[in-house]
Order: C-alpha cells, then sequence, then structure tokens
C-alpha cells in the first residue's frame, strides 16, 4: 500500500464514517417545524455580547483541558501546548461528529503528535473522566439540592432524584477508591502476575506493555500539588461550563430559576 495512500486512510473512513451517519439519519430528522426566520429573529433580539463570551469561555474551557492534560503527563513525557489543544479540538470534533465512538480519537491524536505512548494516553484519559465524573457529580448534586419543594408529585420527584445523586456520588467514590488502589498497587500486581516467561511472548508480550502503559497512566496524580491542581483546573473548567449555560439563557432572554 503506497505511503501516501496509508496516511490519508483514516481520513477517508471518517469521511464515510459521517457520510454513513448522515445516510442514516436522514429521515430522522424532522426539518417541517424549523424555520430560519425564527432563528433569524431570535439572534436579532439576543445579547451577542454574552454570545461571543460564552464562545471565548468554550475555548477556554479547551485550554483548561489541555493544561491539565499536561500536568498529568509530567512524568510521562514532553508535552507542546499546542499539539495538545489541537489534538483536543480535534478531538472533540469527532466526539460531536461520531458519538461516543469517537472517544477514543483524542488520545491516540495526542500520542501521535508528542511521540508517546497510547497505552499510556489511555491511562491519562481514564483519569481525566474520574475529575470529570467528580465535576457533575457535584454539580448535579447542587442542583437537585437546590430545586424548591412543591406539590405531593413534586417532592416524590425530588426525593428519587436525590436519591439517584446519592447513588451516582458512591458509585463515584468506589471507583475512585479502585483507581487510587491501582494506582499505587496495579504495577506490582500486574508484574507479580505476568512475570512467567510465557507473558513475554507472542501476543501475551503485547498486553503486557498495553497493562503497563495503561497503569502508568493512571499515575498523573503523583503528589498533592498535582492534585491540587488537577481539582483547581477541573473547578474552573467546570465553573465556565456552568456559566456558559447561564449566558446563553440570558442571552436570548431566559432566567434561570431553581
Amino acid at each position: 500500500m503506497p505511503r501516501r495512500f496509508r496516511r490519508y486512510l483514516p481520513l477517508l473512513l471518517a469521511l464515510l464514517v459521517i457520510a454513513f451517519g448522515l445516510y442514516k439519519l436522514r429521515k430522522g430528522i424532522a426539518l417541517e417545524d424549523f424555520h430560519w426566520n425564527v432563528v433569524a429573529a431570535s439572534l436579532k433580539h439576543a445579547r451577542i455580547s454574552l454570545m461571543l463570551l460564552s464562545l471565548v469561555a468554550i475555548y477556554g474551557c479547551y485550554a483548561l483541558r489541555s493544561l491539565r492534560w499536561m500536568r498529568f503527563c509530567r512524568s510521562l513525557g514532553s508535552l507542546h501546548f499546542a499539539n495538545v489543544y489541537k489534538s483536543t479540538l480535534m478531538g472533540f470534533t469527532c466526539l460531536f461528529l461520531l458519538g461516543r465512538p469517537g472517544e477514543p480519537i483524542r488520545p491516540v491524536l495526542i500520542a501521535r503528535k508528542d511521540s508517546l505512548s497510547i497505552p499510556q494516553m489511555f491511562g491519562v484519559y481514564v483519569l481525566e473522566r474520574v475529575f470529570d465524573m467528580a465535576a457533575t457529580a457535584v454539580v448535579a448534586i447542587l442542583a437537585l439540592f437546590s430545586i424548591k419543594r412543591g406539590g405531593l408529585a413534586d417532592n416524590l420527584v425530588i426525593t428519587s432524584a436525590r436519591s439517584a445523586g446519592g447513588a451516582l456520588l458512591l458509585g463515584l467514590v468506589g471507583a475512585t477508591g479502585f483507581l487510587i488502589y491501582f494506582r499505587h498497587h496495579g504495577a506490582r500486581w500486574l508484574a507479580a502476575r505476568m512475570d512467567a516467561p510465557s507473558w513475554h511472548q507472542g501476543w501475551r508480550a503485547k498486553v503486557v506493555a498495553i497493562l503497563q502503559g495503561f497503569s502508568e497512566g493512571l499515575q498523573g496524580v503523583g503528589t498533592w500539588a498535582d492534585l491540587g491542581m488537577a481539582t483547581l483546573y477541573t473547578m474552573v473548567h467546570w465553573a465556565l461550563v456552568v456559566l456558559v449555560y447561564l449566558w446563553i439563557l440570558d442571552a436570548f432572554g431566559a432566567r434561570f430559576r431553581p
């Protein structure tokens, strides 16, 4: 296979997947009630300044994600902010176009651009997701407890929602505990289980390399300073996300009422 063809093969496959998705959705998108004049009228009366502020904040969120990723990778190798930022933008673009199947693209792009291990980047990806899950759980719990109770039916719904939030928090604590254990003992456990010579030949050797790289990626939080910086990046990022939603609502004349 010519090198030039192999170079453009991933792009061709991505375009085919997008074309197939659009073909499957051609009858699932109802545009009968969609009118461009309504969109134009909404934009005419919207506060453009808040929309531009939201746009800047969105790209600021991607910058914070890139800085957090680089913090996680301090012990794994050198990363350049421009490469991580571009890969982050491309990764979330693919996620928007392809849905969840586009999730692996971002860690692969970051690994390729700075010549790092792909399994390590997937370990960092899992670590990033844990911080994001923790932040979204906190936001969800705060939102649930800020809702004012109304009638009996509302009270039942709110009670059920808060119970679900509590279950989510417990699950998150359990997953975090497992990752902390794996971070401190996972490498030794893998070494002890895979010390046999048979695990260093053929396909088993590849499995060992992937698991070891994944374990190393999960060790991105090595010190209290790393934990503090990652937490700070996460808090600022998700605070901006909440503000973007509020600014967009305000830009179109809506008001958030807890």
